[in-house]
């Protein structure tokens, strides 16, 4: 056995155990550290990946359109650092944002073996499973103990959780599961259907219990995707109706309240809906403002808060601490620089993933030859970034390193089908 074999394995190894654990992370905090596993693997993953290409006397890496993109976009955070109104908030913020873009880096080197890649989607998804049957448990049985069970801000509806600490979060981690498990091909075919059945029962189980519109909104978006692009549109949505029925009855058969909650959550959405578009229109105008009074480098990272947090409504009341769209806290924290780098760089992952995808719909039609191994699972993480993006548009998520772990194994797997990259090692000669 020689280093660079045994490396490859442990590098396998982490790479799993970091994907496998996303959804579940406020459970797997190593006792005595306040770290969780996620992000221990997720370390070692860096630097094994590295060391491994050393030993190995291979380069780690030609730097690709995303990777130029990103350093663009980093380039951009640290100016608004450099220049922030509040320097201690904002370097640490920076120092986060550089540890995320190595755990990524690592991510794409060690997912850039189809061998490898293949098993990740399988790992995500019965960990959202797991969890969407935790939070079934808690609801049903009252253990485990769930992660998040409070009411709805506003309303008496409870929002159960098991795996993450915030309900739109772990609602989003869900919907990465469920569209891997749509897309990827190799996870519910054959033998592994009942597996996958089951599997899509926790998830939208747990996506449920979330409480999160957006969530429930982006899920049936992702069902309605898969049927058109499928040539078998009818089986999907056949069987994706099957799912949720059978889901949906067991979870009401047990507990009928949680029907009328789901009720009076969407009916919540539907009479408060105009207050609410009034009042983030008058919010993001006046964020706006602020955001474009930033100049080119903007406040400074980890400040949106402080500048567009404090606005009331048109009806009086306040606003919540900060614009839940994250393009508008780039453009907030960054300015004009960083929200053209963004923009850029999510027109890469646009294109990156058309272009896998029609290379893909092209192998599977017999149009042309396809040297992607992976069956589906550029599609696959196309649906996760694209779910990403959609909920980033109403949710302030940006600083999480789980995300750069997705991202990771979203470009290895358009590289691989794309045929810029991928390619084991072992065909390589590192073995």
């Amino acid at each position: 056995m020689t280093a660079a074999w045994g490396m490859a394995a442990l590098e396998r190894y982490l790479l799993y155990v970091t994907v496998a654990s996303l959804p579940l992370q406020a459970l797997t905090v190593i006792p005595g550290t306040g770290v969780t596993v996620t992000k221990a693997a997720g370390g070692l993953l860096v630097v094994t990946a590295l060391l491994r290409r050393l030993v190995a006397g291979k380069r780690p890496g030609r730097p690709s359109g995303i990777d130029v993109a990103i350093a663009l976009f980093a380039a951009a955070c640290a100016a608004a650092a450099f220049w922030s109104g509040d320097p201690t908030a904002s370097r640490g913020a920076l120092l986060g944002l550089v540890q995320y873009a190595a755990v990524y880096y690592g991510v794409v080197l060690a997912a850039g073996e189809p061998e490898t890649l293949r098993r990740v989607p399988a790992l995500l998804v019965v960990g959202c499973a797991l969890s969407g049957f935790g939070a079934l448990s808690a609801l049903v049985f009252g253990a485990p103990a769930p992660t998040v069970d409070a009411p709805v801000i506003g309303t008496t509806i409870r929002r159960i959780c098991y795996g993450l600490t915030d309900g739109n979060e772990q609602a989003l981690f869900l919907l990465f599961g469920f569209g891997l498990l749509l897309h990827c091909r190799e996870l519910h075919a054959g033998k592994r259907l009942p597996w996958a059945a089951l599997s899509g029962a926790g998830i939208l189980g747990g996506l449920a219990l979330t409480m999160s519109r957006t969530g429930w909104l982006c899920g049936a978006a992702l069902v309605g995707v898969r049927a058109l692009a499928g040539r078998r549109s009818w089986r999907v949505l056949i069987g994706g109706a099957i799912v949720l029925a059978v889901t949906a009855g067991g979870v009401l058969a047990v507990r009928p309240d949680v029907g009328e909650a789901m009720r009076r959550r969407a009916l919540q959405g539907i009479v408060t809906g105009d207050a609410s578009i009034a009042s983030r229109v008058v919010h993001y105008a006046k964020a706006a403002e602020q955001a474009a009074a930033g100049g080119m480098t903007g406040h400074g990272l980890m400040t949106a808060e402080r500048v567009a947090g404090g606005y009331a409504t048109p009806l009086g009341e306040p606003m919540h601490v900060t614009v839940h769209n994250v393009p508008y806290i780039v453009w907030i924290e960054t300015g004009w620089l960083g929200l053209l780098a963004y923009l850029w760089l999510w027109a890469n992952v646009i294109g990156l993933a058309w272009t896998a995808a029609s290379r893909e719909r092209r192998g599977a039609s017999g149009e042309g030859p396809s040297e992607g191994v992976t069956r589906g699972c550029a599609t696959g993480w196309a649906s996760v970034a694209a779910t990403y993006g959609v909920f980033s548009l109403v949710m302030p998520f940006l600083y999480r390193s789980s995300l750069a772990v997705l991202l990771g194994c979203a470009v290895a797997a358009w590289r691989s089908e794309a045929g810029g990259g991928g390619g084991s090692d072992r065909g390589r000669g590192l073995e």
